[in-house]
């Protein structure tokens, strides 16, 4: 008799269920793979355990991306940067790549600043690079660190029910919901209105800061964060971007071009 299967090959955790009995396993998508025996030593919640506690020549890591496999090894290409010398390290990644990239910088003793974009913004890449991801800047939304009621409500209830820390993902798509209820509160559900009224938004308050206004593309403005890790090994804010000529995307390509 054949059996009915579901397999998510999740960037977290890999999950199969069967028809009739639920989840029969959740394991966290993570290898630890021994580079000296080029060898696997540890997967799920084994290999999960070893985050940020192996030796150098063991790498566990979350080799899953879009339910694919993703080349984390950035070891070479650390290797070429070192040589080069260089001040900054741009790395417009998502955290499983970035996070090897803290780890390679910090293994080969690069005196180097890296500085992320948002996708970096996320609590698995505090988990899988730990110490190595202090001192790392990254440009985001999200200022956790803002002292807005609404920001630090969000952060705790999210908290509170996850278990983990928010990122900018999560918080991004809340504050995209927040904009569709105060249309809704404001127009009620016909779609012309809607789109005419969130259109003309400006200076609204969102857990990700203020919707300055949308662009003609349709592209909200806002000021960007940097963030960087601290000591804690958690994001706090360092600075804000929010000069209308460089966070306009419309200004910006009037400007280059």
């Amino acid at each position: 008799m054949a059996l009915d299967i579901g397999i998510d090959l999740g960037t977290a955790n890999i999950i199969i269920t069967i028809a009739g009995k639920g989840i029969v396993l959740n394991e966290p998508s993570v290898v630890a793979y021994d580079k000296k025996k080029k060898a696997v030593v540890a997967v799920g919640a084994e290999a999960y355990k070893m985050i940020g506690r192996t030796p150098e020549y063991i790498v566990a890591v979350r080799p899953l991306k879009d339910g694919v496999i993703s080349d984390n090894d950035m070891t070479s290409v650390i290797t070429k940067i070192k040589d080069e010398k260089v001040d900054l390290i741009y790395m417009p990644n998502y955290y499983a790549h970035a996070s090897e990239v803290c780890r390679q910088v910090a293994l080969q003793g690069l005196d180097v600043k890296i500085l992320g974009c948002e996708g970096a913004d996320s609590w698995q890449l505090l988990e899988t690079a730990g110490e190595y991801a202090k001192g790392l800047y990254i440009t985001t939304n999200m200022n956790r660190d803002d002292a807005n009621e609404g920001t630090q409500a969000y952060i705790k209830n999210y908290q509170a029910e996850y278990k983990m820390e928010p990122d900018m993902v999560g918080a991004s798509v809340y504050d995209a919901f927040q904009v569709l209820f105060a249309a809704f509160e404001n127009v009620g559900t016909d779609p012309a209105a809607m789109r005419d009224y969130i259109a003309g938004l400006k200076d609204f308050d969102t857990v990700t800061g203020t919707l300055m206004y949308y662009t003609s593309a349709g592209s909200a403005v806002k000021p960007v964060q940097i963030q960087q890790v601290g000591d804690d090994i958690l994001f706090h804010s360092y600075g804000i971007i929010d000069d209308i000529n460089i966070i306009d995307g419309d200004k910006v390509e009037k400007v280059i071009y």
